[in-house]
């Protein structure tokens, strides 16, 4: 019971921070928007979504870290990719 109670604490407070920022990782993105984060990096990889919907915050070729900007991933779902 506390357990589950600390899981949705700390749901509210990743929400909640990537409504104000904007920018979240994979992984919240994916949550947010009901898809895998793997399927979302490969629709943006695969130019299924715009260019500007993510950044990458690290300088590997190898293992890159994507961040993504949840608004501009929804608004480039399910429409034409204008890259």
């Amino acid at each position: 019971m506390e357990l589950e109670l600390r899981v949705e604490r700390l749901e509210a407070i990743v929400l909640t921070q990537a409504q104000s920022s904007g920018w979240v990782k994979p992984s919240v993105a994916g949550q947010l928007l009901g898809i895998s984060p793997r399927r979302l990096v490969q629709m943006y990889d695969n130019g299924e979504l715009h260019k500007a919907c993510a950044k990458q915050i690290n300088n590997s070729t190898q293992r890159r870290r994507l961040l993504f900007d949840l608004e501009l991933v929804q608004k480039s779902m399910g429409g034409p990719v204008l890259a």
